[in-house]
């Protein structure tokens, strides 16, 4: 009875220990981060889709444990660490300004110690180069992330009046950044964002994830917005709120200075309108994304 139970838990750890090590394509068309961290960029704060500390072993953990994670439908992001690490982009270099501890802020009283020992980088004072008497932006310094390279793709905080679920702002683009070295290489407009993660975090959180065999993901994030309104609403269980936008044009259409997408372009009512200028897509592949080369903008005339 001892050598079963103990067969039973090898195979259990061997399962778990596989699980974890691999990673799931996971496709969300509302805004997703795995992390609270910030970043701005031109005066505009951004959230991010990861945080640039997920190459250090630890990082969640350096100024105490996240405890009693629960999941916000509301909310964009998760509530991955307890502490917010602040970044800014200065002349398309990527750089830790500051931190915020959620919790317990109180013992630590110089947090940049803290992150130069993960990083194994120093902060540095912030000077103006061009006017040396100019008063510092970041009088913390800045920690220059030369450590970092991959994608991150941001999108912009609500603005005052907006909130996360309004429609106009689900639906606006993201920025997809690619970092060599600290500094930004790419830069792109995307309209849904495709990150890797962990399975175990799929097999713990089923109420978060569905299965959707797409072209090149597996799994979906359920709509953070959706799940919000259903919750408002009190929709019973003979409804079904729907939450996309049916887009078969890239044109775009600017409306009391608003810039609204299009369902449908108005020269579709020509025979041959998409080939005026020579396709360059794979239209079998983004059909949705850009069905011609012309890229038509409308607006309304006062």
């Amino acid at each position: 009875m001892v050598q079963k139970k103990n067969i039973y838990i090898i195979i259990n750890v061997f399962l778990a220990v596989s699980l974890s090590a691999q990673k799931k394509q996971v496709w969300s068309y509302d805004f997703w981060g795995q992390t609270i961290d910030v970043i701005l960029w031109d005066s505009v704060e951004y959230m991010l889709s990861q945080s640039p500390l997920t190459d250090f072993n630890g990082y969640k953990s350096i100024f105490g444990d996240l405890a009693n994670y629960q999941f916000n439908p509301e909310a964009p992001v998760d509530l991955d660490k307890n502490y917010r690490a602040k970044w800014v982009i200065k002349n398309n270099q990527l750089f830790l300004c500051d931190v915020e501890i959620l919790d317990g802020a109180g013992s630590y009283p110089d947090k940049r110690k803290a992150l130069e020992l993960l990083t194994n980088r120093t902060f540095q004072p912030d000077v103006d180069s061009y006017n040396l008497s100019a008063p510092s932006q970041y009088p913390n310094g800045l920690l220059y992330a030369s450590w970092f390279s991959g994608f991150i793709y941001i999108k912009r905080q609500p603005e005052h009046g907006e909130t996360y679920c309004d429609c106009m702002y689900r639906h606006e683009r993201y920025i997809e950044l690619c970092f060599k070295n600290g500094v930004i290489i790419y830069k792109n407009t995307a309209f849904s964002i495709v990150t890797p993660i962990d399975s175990i975090e799929i097999a713990n959180n089923p109420n978060i994830y569905k299965i959707f065999q797409g072209r090149d993901y597996e799994y979906s994030r359920y709509s953070n917005c959706t799940k919000f309104l259903e919750e408002k609403l009190a929709i019973g269980d003979n409804y079904r709120l729907v939450d996309l936008f049916g887009r078969n044009t890239n044109d775009e259409m600017i409306w009391n200075n608003i810039r609204f997408m299009c369902n449908e372009s108005p020269l579709s009512i020509f025979n041959n309108y998409k080939n005026i200028y020579p396709a360059i897509w794979p239209f079998d592949q983004y059909p949705y994304l850009c069905e011609k080369k012309l890229h038509s903008k409308m607006g309304n005339s006062k």
